[in-house]
């Protein structure tokens, strides 16, 4: 089994236990799945092409909406902080 392989089977292990974080904007993505995303996306924003700077796993299609995806890693994406809080603000 390769890296990858081990931490999103980490991540769902860890789904399966409710390790995610839920804060007061919603769910996000637990610790393991965010680096599996961050590491896809070779910590890049993938908006911007921002690197070296804080980051986010945002999900694509909202938790609220569709909460069957909330530890599906292709629906995670690697966003800058300012394409993060673009793409919140869009949906307000």
């Amino acid at each position: 089994m390769n890296n990858l392989a081990i931490k999103i089977t980490k991540a769902m292990v860890a789904s399966d236990y409710g390790l995610s974080a839920i804060g007061t904007r919603g769910v996000y993505f637990d610790e393991a799945l965010r680096t599996v995303v961050f590491e896809r996306d070779k910590y890049t924003c993938q908006k911007c092409g921002l690197k070296h700077c804080v980051l986010n796993a945002h999900h694509k299609k909202t938790y609220k909406k569709h909460p069957e995806l909330r530890f599906d890693v292709p629906n995670g994406e690697t966003l800058c902080f300012d394409c993060h809080q673009q793409k919140h603000r869009r949906r307000i």
